[in-house]
């Protein structure tokens, strides 16, 4: 090898052995400024890290806001922003259309996530709604609405979840157990987000100015019990349509399916429902279907608009999956009484 790389080689290990003298010489100021130096590498991939974790919270429940929203018609927060802070000042609120988080960081993904759900629905699920519902009734529905974003974002948070919110709460009380089982059947029907929560969304602006009593919670109770005998009934069942006509929610539901009367006479038995049920003083018709149902409640939905008796006010679309665990395309069309539609003796 040339004389130049032994020269070179030379004296890079001369500079290392004095830098090897003067750390052992100072070898306390030293170890200190490696403390230093680590410390500042922890706090800068402590940030990033916190601030990998806010942006993913914040598009993980946007998008579970999102997909709610075309559920129920727009009535949440459209967005959230995470904001970190000791777990003693936690906090949830609704600014400019967005849920705030103000949360604690943990180092469980998992458990970050489930409690921010928590929080996300407990701060941005209906709040004006809160006043006039059943306590227990509210507090179930936020369960389950949890349960549900959850349950579609991995197993790991909805097992932190079910071990250290759900099953606490629920085992310690009967009465909140029972209701959630049957939002629970609700929701597996695919009828809680966009006709249960819809309508309780809705009822601020139906009782607006009025001070919460016993009657609006005696209302949302009873419109548990309502969309539950909604839930269990058979398709084609000759109880159809069903009607909630209560102090401050008034709703039918129509279970369409193929029978013999549609066979014989089209959608004429449906229409005739619907007409039915605006002129009774309700406020709204669902027209609820599944999978070859759906073209038939599609067409029931042309018709009434066609006469004049009823407006399509939204139209939800999605996929359910049922108990037995098949997969089932769903449909919920959100009807209202025609602009010149008039009931009888008005």
């Amino acid at each position: 090898m040339p004389v130049s790389f032994w020269q070179g080689l030379s004296a890079f290990l001369f500079i290392i052995v004095v830098i090897l003298c003067v750390a052992i010489a100072n070898y306390d100021k030293v170890r200190l400024l490696i403390a230093d130096v680590l410390m500042c590498i922890g706090k800068v991939v402590a940030f990033v890290r916190r601030r990998a974790v806010k942006t993913s919270l914040e598009s993980t429940l946007t998008t579970a806001a999102y997909d709610l929203n075309k559920e129920i018609g727009g009535l949440l927060p459209k967005g959230v922003t995470v904001q970190w802070v000791r777990q003693s000042a936690r906090d949830a609120f609704i600014r400019d259309d967005k849920v705030v988080l103000r949360m604690g960081f943990e180092e469980n993904p998992d458990k970050q996530l489930a409690a921010a759900v928590m929080q996300f629905v407990s701060g941005g699920f209906l709040p004006r709604a809160k006043p006039y519902v059943d306590k227990k009734v509210m507090e179930s529905s936020e369960l389950t609405l949890a349960k549900r974003i959850l349950s579609q974002r991995g197993p790991g948070a909805l097992k932190c979840f079910l071990d250290e919110v759900w099953w606490p709460r629920v085992d310690s009380d009967e009465e909140l157990r029972g209701i959630c089982e049957i939002l629970t059947d609700i929701d597996s029907d695919a009828l809680f987000v966009p006709i249960f929560l819809r309508e309780i969304g809705e009822l601020p602006t139906k009782v607006a100015g009025q001070v919460p009593t016993k009657y609006h919670y005696a209302d949302t109770r009873d419109f548990v019990e309502f969309m539950h005998r909604i839930a269990t009934q058979e398709r084609g069942s000759d109880r159809n349509p069903l009607d909630h006509k209560g102090r401050f929610i008034r709703v039918a539901v129509l279970l369409v399916a193929v029978t013999d009367k549609y066979v014989s006479e089209g959608v004429t038995p449906y229409v005739r429902r619907v007409t039915l049920a605006f002129e009774n003083g309700m406020e709204r018709v669902y027209l609820c279907a599944r999978g070859r149902n759906i073209p038939i409640a599609e067409e029931v939905r042309d018709e009434v608009i066609r006469i004049g008796v009823a407006e399509c006010i939204d139209s939800v679309r999605l996929k359910c999956t049922f108990k037995n665990g098949s997969l089932v395309n769903r449909a919920c069309i959100v009807l209202r009484p025609g602009v010149g539609f008039s009931p009888p003796g008005d």
